[in-house]
């Protein structure tokens, strides 16, 4: 590599001294800003080679060229990699997985029973649905863990975040069986049709069987027929 960069440096400068040299005899100086090519006449990418890249020329440098990088390299001729932070280091515990951000960082995603940089810490050792479940879900309603934090499945009739808030309609669908719903306060209750019964309407009246039967009567008609003689 250092003999590389060594070759591709000397034939710069021998391309420079000849330049110099034509510039003497014909007693002519270019005059450049900083920020141009000094030598717009020379195809600099002949005698450059990008290590891990391509050389394109650039008009606009004080180099005429530049090297575009292969992903991973960077540096003047592309021989630096690109040093990325560790993956997660110190890894994910308790079944986390390590995710790359936008901005190259790396972070664990944690399953929802846990919590922290390396989702070290188990949210269940304080959480709300195992040592105050009914104070979080009142009147009945259940505590579900949702990682750190919690969801209530409310009893019927009430709603809310802790299910503190009285229904004042009837839950969709709430009667089967074409029952219809009412409320009592903040219970619902169903007025079932004739063939169903229960809190819902849901069960079916036992025995309650409409049997049509049909008599068919025979009606035999009989003809007397008289034979008359001839006197």
């Amino acid at each position: 590599m250092i003999a590389f960069q060594f070759s591709t440096i000397s034939i710069i400068l021998i391309v420079v001294s000849f330049l110099h040299i034509d510039a003497s005899i014909h007693r002519y100086i270019r005059q450049v800003t900083a920020t141009q090519c000094q030598y717009p006449n020379i195809v600099m990418c002949d005698y450059v080679q990008c290590t891990n890249g391509r050389c394109v020329e650039d008009k606009n440098s004080v180099d005429c060229y530049k090297c575009q990088c292969a992903p991973g390299f960077t540096g003047k001729l592309c021989d630096s990699p690109i040093v990325t932070p560790s993956a997660c280091n110190p890894s994910c515990r308790n079944g986390g997985e390590c995710s790359q951000t936008a901005t190259n960082t790396f972070i664990c995603i944690c399953p929802p029973e846990y919590t922290g940089n390396q989702c070290e810490t188990s949210v269940l050792d304080n959480h709300p649905c195992i040592t105050i479940p009914t104070i979080v879900c009142q009147n009945g309603g259940a505590c579900n863990i949702n990682g750190a934090d919690y969801l209530c499945s409310c009893a019927i009739g009430w709603t809310g975040r802790n299910c503190q808030t009285p229904q004042n309609s009837c839950p969709v669908d709430y009667c089967l069986s074409g029952g219809t719903c009412q409320m009592n306060g903040s219970a619902p209750y169903c007025n079932c049709p004739a063939t169903h019964f229960g809190q819902r309407c849901e069960i079916l009246i036992g025995g309650l069987t409409t049997t049509t039967t049909t008599t068919t009567t025979t009606t035999t008609t009989t003809t007397s027929t008289t034979s008359a003689g001839t006197p």
